[in-house]
């Protein structure tokens, strides 16, 4: 019985560091096994990105960051992005996420935050827009509280005419939940 050959996912094998990649837009992004995506784009992250596209905005939070596809992306083709915050709850996600801003050459304007949901950094701040594919499950466990919170306090630290992306599997009902909280939800 012999083994299938595997694809190899990746457009660019780890460098000295260990990092593993590949290219979306025209950007490097830097990765390691056990971060979400990690041997290719998600989906439904790709489906955001292009949705967003046509919408810039001055100051984003790309939240749950991961590798830092979307911010980085983002930071690549919106030449008037001041500052794009990534942040998520994992230190190797932070850590590819800063490899990836410092490869792609928008560091000056990126900052990174470890912190798990919005807590006491993030809340702080306030930003034009707000970037997510949130977890909704946690290995094998559902997990049906992160994003509830996320979107509640995502609409404390938004700027007055601030926007929230998000995307999901259409079963969470993502947009029930931010009918109370926001202007407008499509």
């Amino acid at each position: 019985h012999q083994e299938p050959k595997r694809k190899k996912p990746f457009t660019y094998a780890p460098d000295a560091s260990g990092y593993y990649g590949y290219s979306v837009h025209d950007t490097k992004i830097t990765t390691l096994p056990g971060i979400f995506s990690w041997e290719k784009p998600d989906p439904a992250s790709l489906l955001l990105l292009e949705a967003v596209l046509p919408h810039p905005a001055e100051t984003i939070l790309d939240w749950g960051c991961g590798s830092g596809l979307i911010g980085t992306v983002l930071a690549k083709k919106w030449q008037d992005l001041r500052q794009i915050t990534f942040s998520d709850d994992l230190v190797a996600a932070c850590r590819c996420a800063k490899q990836t801003t410092e490869i792609n050459g928008i560091t000056s304007r990126a900052e990174i935050i470890l912190e798990a949901g919005i807590g006491r950094e993030l809340r702080k701040k306030r930003y034009g827009m707000i970037l997510a594919n949130p977890p909704y499950h946690r290995g094998q466990r559902s997990d049906h509280e992160t994003a509830p919170a996320f979107i509640l306090n995502a609409a404390r630290v938004l700027e007055p005419k601030g926007e929230l992306w998000l995307v999901g599997p259409k079963h969470i009902g993502y947009g029930r939940q931010m009918e109370p909280l926001f202007k407008t939800t499509e």
